[in-house]
């Protein structure tokens, strides 16, 4: 019986001593690895449908960003023709 509490008093100082060191380990890691990812290596998971719809979501933000200077012409050209009328 004694044998049996000795030996996991040792295995929860092996425990103990683990999970003290862990933190440490980690951080050392966390430290030294440097991740680098191309850009296409990002979408390596995507289906086709994803893609697709990447695309028509680029598409859709360029239409979206060329709208505001579009505005602004033709609220200037508006603008010309009112003040030609007057």
């Amino acid at each position: 019986m004694k044998l049996k509490e000795k030996r996991i008093k040792e295995l929860q100082k092996i425990d103990e001593l683990i999970v003290a060191a862990m933190p440490k380990k980690i951080e050392d890691v966390h430290k030294n690895i440097e991740l680098r990812i191309g850009f296409f290596h990002i979408f390596r998971f995507a289906s086709a449908e994803d893609r697709i719809m990447m695309i028509l979501g680029s598409i859709a933000a360029i239409i979206n960003g060329a709208c505001i200077p579009m505005f602004g012409v033709l609220y200037g050209e508006v603008r010309d023709a009112m003040i030609k009328e007057i």
